[in-house]
């Protein structure tokens, strides 16, 4: 039974002329990279042998073609166009992260929702970012809590510096989210259905892209 981790593509919502769609070499990259990373937890989830708790074997990361609802301990990210949000108030609408932030993880009634903003080029650099939120979302840490924590946990402020590609997990942020992993943390998938809904408007029409 693998730890399952969903990725939702919101990128379609905008309008035409200024939508990136990402190409499969760049989604690639994604899935990869933080397969790699969930593995690695995985790994060490495993060899804790933790009492009433599965052993997971690997780590399966999906890219959403339908909707889905994640077990209470899976999760779920939603990848947005920079100036988009779901998380913030449960609702799509124009938004950016808080200052200096590239993706928020926010509670949305009794349910944790995650988002990452397209706000970089580089696909290993939005995959760590990635794994950023999900340790928010698995370990129910604020930022100044998460970001002193060394590795992916970095951030600003309150931490060393910025998440970048080259950022590797700590043997801290194995540890946590390893322990971390089995959390009945309740994923928000509201967002799924307001973005589909968002996506599928012609791109004809004038309110695409505006929410």
């Amino acid at each position: 039974m693998p730890y399952n981790v969903y990725l939702f593509n919101g990128l379609p919502i905008s309008p035409a002329l200024s939508r990136t769609n990402l190409s499969v070499p760049q989604l690639t990259t994604i899935y990869r990279t933080l397969k790699g990373h969930f593995d690695t937890v995985v790994r060490a989830h495993d060899a804790l042998r933790l009492p009433g708790q599965p052993i997971y074997g690997t780590a399966q990361v999906v890219w959403l073609a339908g909707f889905v609802t994640p077990a209470p301990h899976e999760l779920l990210i939603y990848l947005l166009p920079m100036g988009a949000t779901v998380a913030s108030n449960g609702r799509l609408e124009p938004g950016n992260p808080p200052t200096n932030h590239d993706g928020l993880t926010k509670a949305v009634g009794p349910e944790t929702a995650s988002e990452v903003y397209l706000h970089f080029n580089d696909m290993t650099l939005i995959a760590n970012l990635m794994f950023h939120e999900a340790m928010h979302n698995k370990l129910g840490l604020g930022n100044q809590a998460l970001h002193s924590r060394g590795g992916m946990g970095n951030g600003l402020p309150g931490g060393t510096g910025p998440i970048t590609p080259a950022t590797s997990l700590s043997q801290r942020n194995i540890d946590d989210m390893a322990r971390g992993l089995d959390a009945v943390r309740p994923q928000w998938i509201g967002g799924m259905r307001m973005l589909a809904n968002e996506w599928m408007k012609s791109d004809n029409d004038p309110s695409k892209g505006l929410f």
